[in-house]
């Protein structure tokens, strides 16, 4: 196993009922400089973020066989703190757990049985570190979008923002999939990006979703910025067949018509995504 001693301290909490899973994940991550916390089920979760002051820097969590309540559970977290990354583990690969999974606000997902390599890339991806064990800059997307939505309602123009989501129409989920699409996902957003101006705002929201925000941008112009986005992925799509059965999801919320603050802007967006991800996997069904 790759050991790095370098990485700034940072933790994360582990929640599984099974101990040589927990311990397992413990060793990786403690290879990696990475103080590691752990529960066996909810309540020792919910003790130890207290403890954190509801600060974890990433939460592994099982979702377990009654996935009801792990959604529940990861719910409850997003409560707390919007901003923790959650990584789902799983050993069901129906896609829709998977689907569930995303749309309830898990940042990442990892099937297991699992590779070692695997839980090093995912975390570090989560966490933000680059390949050279340097913290990426990490755009406060809650700030910005906090700070434009005053400076448009005293400038009196609107806002758009947009959350763009990849969705993937399959029944089982499994690790060469997951391995597949993350090796593209620089490609996708740098190529997203080239429908937008330089002073645009278009961010990664998480693994499978990115935000963009569009000062002096109303529900009109959003429409064809709706379509220019559209327009470049299914381009993405002709030059790149490995993502010809991804389809591209979007959400749009233009302000001050819409909404009041950061927080209320993005909760519109994920609800009307997750309609749309489950809208899809009814008809794929």
């Amino acid at each position: 196993m790759l050991i790095m001693n370098n990485l700034p301290s940072t933790n994360v909490l582990i929640m599984d009922e099974v101990t040589s899973i927990r311990n397992r994940l413990k060793t990786i991550l403690e290879n990696l400089n990475i103080s590691v916390y752990e529960a066996s089920n909810p309540l020792e979760l919910f003790k130890v973020m207290a403890d954190l002051h509801n600060c974890p820097d990433t939460v592994i969590m099982d979702i377990g066989n009654d996935t009801e309540k792990g959604f529940e559970v990861l719910a409850k977290i997003r409560a707390k703190n919007q901003r923790i990354p959650i990584i789902i583990l799983t050993s069901n690969s129906k896609r829709h757990i998977f689907t569930r999974g995303i749309v309830e606000g898990a940042s990442d997902y990892i099937l297991k049985p699992f590779r070692d390599d695997v839980i090093i890339e995912r975390v570090l991806r989560c966490l933000r570190k680059s390949n050279e064990n340097e913290i990426e800059v990490l755009f406060d997307i809650h700030s910005y979008l906090n700070t434009e939505l005053k400076k448009a309602l005293k400038g009196k123009y609107e806002v758009t923002v947009m959350m763009c989501a990849l969705f993937l129409p399959v029944e089982d989920v499994n690790i060469q999939i997951e391995e597949n699409y993350l090796s593209q996902l620089d490609y996708i957003y740098s190529n997203m990006k080239k429908v937008l101006w330089e002073t645009d705002i278009f961010v990664k929201y998480n693994s499978r979703s990115f935000i963009g925000v569009f000062p002096f941008c109303g529900l009109e112009s959003s429409t064809i910025l709706r379509n220019k986005f559209v327009e470049k992925f299914t381009e993405i799509k002709a030059e790149n067949l490995f993502l010809a059965k991804y389809q591209l999801l979007i959400s749009t919320v233009s302000f001050p018509s819409d909404s009041a603050d950061a927080q209320e802007v993005l909760t519109i967006l994920n609800e009307t995504i997750k309609k749309s991800v489950l809208l899809n996997h009814f008809r794929n069904s």
